[in-house]
């Protein structure tokens, strides 16, 4: 027996896609052969720790399609809505899912439009006062283009930490090149006093690092932003605090409420990030621990957004509760209306399970967004031919129909992080060295990038080639002197063009977009807003899109996208085409 339904397809799911708590859904199935059974439809309900099933009878067949209907009622909770059909003791499998979610909890306007550049602290610039003195049991490197590296024991654990002594003042000394790049908005990698390089070991949320410059040189970060017109998001690490902060040595000696922070067992050892006894992890919800990170009139959260910032990354999101996430998405934007919130989420945040939870990020407003790894694993996937144009093409189309509108245009789409191999050093793999077409499938790679649905993200130094493998290496110091080399100037020109048409083309900013089947080799999607449409068309194998038999397919793909003529915008050597047509 087989069941006929495309979520995708208006004729199967009315309407397709997302929607809020209270709609009307109506889904057909056609069953064949017809054995003269009506289908059934089943539907299961996630909701955090909810599981409810149902089964729900047709209401009526029209052109051999039965009809379900799914009423405002049956759909006024907000969860994940998973359906099938049954019929003659045979089930179609998950036929789809609807996202149901409670509306209200938009992103703001301008991150929108924004162009994020993440920064490294330690590892971007050096500012005109210099380093700060090394840590106790800690070095900085004589040389900038020093390979980072952990220096270990014999158990595996971090006994002395590297530096390269990047300082905030470094960063705002380096406004202008950023601005250069297009980027209006600088993440930062957390800056907090910590021991460790990375600073995800928290030791005190209330000051700045004092080998970044300390308070003063954070309100003078913000205030230079400012008068650039850019804004500045901070990492927020609140699952779990360093092993030498202020707080876990009190919670050490039994004070109190500090010992109730964290998870003691009675042999003395505590629960710890993923058994890093130096990230002992904390009880988010213990009211003391939540008053001072969230809800407190003085809280972390709405301290620092005071002070100058403009929103939180939330690092590893999944740790933390729904119950916290909701109560800091609801404390950041009551202190700042235009704040936002974005969480480290690795997979599709909106069929997220962990620790045997099913998340509720966007269907209770829990995040504005998320760092969107799938983009660029689908990307390289494509690239290196493990995955088909037509594979990544269900993948994007995937996440239009299962996140909410808004959240969907917010999504970050990412050339990299701190916490994955340099994007350039993939590429080069790809192609097997040859840096030429390296530098071809990374123009391609931001191409779609900056044409796509979401918010953009480059990873300090991706602009210019920047190399490195597994963490630590992806942390190399920034080479500020390369980006003025011909490679380095005509990447940063090319990504420059990239930011530049990103905010003037209304087709990218506030278009609508449709994905091209062009075969398994091409990927080409289409961005329409009035009259006008920008197509782009990748070919994996970088053959290009002029005369000549390999071209072939390239040419195809536009010719059933551009029923008239077209002006080419960009063209990233033989593996990217992006043109403008009427």
């Amino acid at each position: 027996m087989i069941f006929v339904h495309d979520p995708g397809d208006v004729r199967f799911r009315d309407p397709e896609g997302a929607v809020v708590t209270g709609s009307r859904v109506t889904l057909r199935v056609r069953v064949t052969p017809d054995g003269g059974t009506a289908p059934v439809l089943t539907v299961t309900r996630l909701f955090r720790t909810e599981k409810q099933d149902f089964k729900i009878s047709h209401a009526g067949c029209s052109d051999g399609l039965f009809e379900f209907v799914l009423e405002p009622s049956f759909l006024s909770r907000p969860g994940v809505y998973r359906y099938g059909f049954g019929c003659g003791g045979e089930y179609s499998g998950e036929a789809g899912r609807i996202t149901v979610y409670v509306p209200g909890n938009e992103a703001p306007a301008w991150f929108k439009k924004a162009f994020i550049y993440q920064i490294f602290p330690d590892r971007f610039a050096v500012g005109k006062s210099g380093k700060a003195a090394p840590k106790e049991g800690s070095f900085i490197y004589d040389s900038f283009s020093a390979l980072p590296e952990y220096i270990k024991d014999e158990k595996g654990e971090v006994i002395r930490w590297d530096f390269f002594g990047g300082t905030l003042e470094g960063i705002a000394d380096n406004l202008g090149y950023i601005r250069s790049l297009g980027a209006d908005t600088v993440y930062l990698n957390p800056v907090f006093s910590s021991v460790s390089n990375h600073r995800y070991d928290t030791a005190d949320y209330g000051h700045v690092d004092d080998m970044l410059g300390g308070d003063e040189a954070f309100y003078d970060l913000v205030n230079r932003m400012n008068g650039e017109g850019m804004r500045l998001i901070l990492d927020g690490v609140f699952s779990h605090t360093g092993k030498e902060s202020l707080y876990f040595k009190k919670a050490l000696r039994g004070e109190k409420p500090w010992a109730d922070w964290y998870r003691f067992r009675e042999d003395g050892t505590y629960d710890c990030w993923w058994g890093v006894e130096d990230l002992p992890c904390v009880n988010e919800l213990q009211p003391d621990y939540l008053e001072y990170t969230v809800t407190g009139e003085n809280s972390i959260v709405k301290r620092w957004l005071r002070a100058g910032a403009s929103g939180w990354r939330l690092d590893v999101a999944d740790e933390l509760p729904d119950e916290y996430l909701e109560k800091l998405f609801e404390a950041a934007v009551s202190e700042k209306p235009d704040a936002v919130v974005f969480g480290e989420v690795w997979e599709d945040g909106t069929d997220k399970i962990s620790y045997g939870v099913h998340r509720s990020y966007y269907t209770s407003g829990e995040l504005h967004s998320q760092t969107n790894y799938p983009f660029r694993n689908n990307l390289i996937a494509f690239f290196e031919g493990s995955s088909s144009a037509r594979e990544i093409t269900a993948a994007f189309s995937g996440d239009r129909m299962n996140y909410p509108p808004d959240v969907y245009r917010s999504l970050i789409n990412m050339t990299g992080s701190h916490d994955v191999p340099r994007l350039f050093s993939v590429l080069l793999g790809i192609v097997r060295g040859d840096r030429r077409l390296a530098k071809d499938l990374l123009r391609t790679y931001m191409m779609i990038q900056f044409t796509f649905p979401g918010v953009p993200l480059v990873y300090y130094g991706d602009e210019i080639c920047a190399e490195g493998g597994a963490d630590p290496d992806n942390r190399r110091f920034f080479d500020m002197e390369a980006t003025e080399s011909s490679e380095g100037s005509a990447m940063r020109g090319w990504l420059a063009g990239m930011a530049r048409l990103r905010r003037e083309a209304p087709e990218i900013l506030e278009g609508e977009i449709r994905f091209i089947n062009a075969g398994d080799n091409i990927f080409a999607y289409e961005r329409s807003f009035g009259g006008s449409r920008i197509v782009l068309v990748a070919d994996r194998f970088g053959r290009g899109f002029g005369s000549g038999e390999d071209a072939a397919e390239g040419r195809r793909a536009l010719e059933s996208a551009c029923s008239a003529g077209y002006n080419i915008i960009a063209a990233a050597g033989g593996y990217g085409l992006l043109v403008r047509t009427a």
